[in-house]
């Protein structure tokens, strides 16, 4: 019989940090701008997010979700 010993090591989530943002009618607006994410085994992470949804539409007053 032979016997394998596997490490398994549990890595933690990224933590992704982001700020609500108030803009006026016509504003430009960059949904990633003061957006970071990091983690243990990557480091910054920034660089890799992607945006899954974003419908500000800038010419019309608004709450808008950004994913």
């Amino acid at each position: 019989s032979t016997t394998k010993t596997v490490q398994v090591t549990v890595l933690s989530k990224p933590i992704i940090e982001a700020k609500d943002h108030t803009i006026y009618v016509g504003d430009n607006f960059d949904p990633l701008a003061e957006v970071s994410a990091k983690d243990a085994k990557d480091g910054d992470l920034t660089g890799k997010l992607e945006l899954i949804k974003n419908d500000v539409d800038n010419m019309t007053p608004g709450v808008y979700d950004v994913t």
